[in-house]
């Protein structure tokens, strides 16, 4: 009796200091925010700064812009004009902010043109587009900080026209561009682009043949970050952030873990929003943020969708933090950015 007596505080103790261990290994995670892109560039960054200065907390990642034929009509790509070349303004102003930035690379031509000249992967696999690439690298490289760049999101999508049943592409080609373009950044030793992967969820609809991830995953040599997105619309019931993302993280684990990453590649969950009506926003995101936390330590950011959809479609919702006649998500964000758990930096 008096062994047991003694047994059971010593395993509560270790119990306890586990607990205690494991909470102090875990990293804050990074928050960030994608925002409505406008015309003028230093219009967003007159937009960050009136956020900053109005809600007092500064997110740690924003989200920019760079399509691959954004010309201007040009043939070629020129510095400010379009949206082609390498933001190198705006990530300067991002970093002298302290705020990562976030790139959203899309190989895509304006509405009207030959779109499959920069949505096919094989043009980018034949050295069709090697010069672009090359500058936009070293334009990268000569950046004093870290850049997160997304290649090509959501190519098990048919809505974009770089996804892998559109045009010649293949789950095959798709891979062999993503690592032509970045063996051509370690070239310009652009080794500070750090690379994320964004796949849409596996098996949505209008996406056959159903590729499963692995047949059009570039390999864990070639990527960063995995990026998975997380948005209730409540159409039918209203979803919690975590429970969406549980089958999508375990398949990454599963399809990335390895000696190096045990847990599998980090994560960022690169879109998340939620809408109004059918719950309360605000609990929705204090929620499924700490839930987040909680369970999945290798999330290494969150990164809010916060634009008004229904401008471009009206079918797509409205995911903004605050509507003119309702703030209290904004609040709520707010709250969670004033937390150390949400305190985080990327990379």
């Amino acid at each position: 009796m008096a062994r047991s007596f003694v047994l059971i505080p010593v395993l509560t103790l270790i119990l306890v200091l586990t607990t205690i261990g494991s909470a102090a290994a875990r990293e804050p995670i990074a928050l960030g925010l994608t925002i409505d892109p406008v015309d003028h560039r230093d219009q967003n960054m007159v937009r960050l700064d009136r956020l900053i200065e109005n809600r007092g907390f500064k997110p740690a990642i924003w989200t920019t812009w760079s399509n691959w034929g954004s010309r201007g009509n040009n043939k070629e790509c020129l510095p400010d004009i379009g949206r082609c070349a390498f933001p190198t303004e705006t990530v300067a102003a991002l970093f002298d902010r302290g705020i990562t930035p976030f790139i959203w690379w899309q190989p895509a031509a304006p509405p009207g043109k030959a779109r499959g000249e920069f949505a096919r992967y094989v043009h980018t696999i034949e050295g069709r587009h090697d010069e672009y690439i090359r500058e936009w690298a070293a334009a990268a490289a000569k950046m004093d900080g870290d850049v997160l760049v997304r290649y090509a999101h959501e190519m098990n999508g048919r809505w974009y026209p770089w996804g892998i049943t559109r045009f010649d592409n293949s789950p095959g080609r798709y891979v062999r561009a993503w690592r032509h373009i970045w063996r051509i950044f370690q070239e310009e030793g652009a080794t500070n682009v750090k690379w994320v992967w964004a796949p849409s969820r596996e098996g949505c609809k209008g996406c056959e043949p159903n590729y499963p991830y692995e047949s059009f995953y570039p390999g864990n040599r070639f990527v960063d970050y995995i990026a998975l997105s997380s948005y209730n619309q409540a159409k039918r019931r209203w979803r919690t952030m975590d429970s969406m993302l549980e089958q999508p993280m375990a398949r990454m684990r599963e399809m990335t873990q390895s000696a190096a990453f045990p847990g599998g590649k980090p994560v960022i969950l690169d879109e998340v929003g939620t809408v109004y009506e059918g719950g309360s926003k605000a609990a929705w995101l204090t929620n499924g943020y700490n839930e987040v936390f909680r369970r999945w330590p290798h999330v290494k950011a969150i990164v809010y969708f916060d634009v008004n959809m229904t401008v471009r479609n009206k079918k797509h919702p409205d995911w903004r933090l605050k509507y003119p006649s309702d703030g209290s998500a904004m609040d709520a964000y707010s709250e969670l950015m004033a937390l150390p758990r949400f305190s985080g930096q990327i990379p």
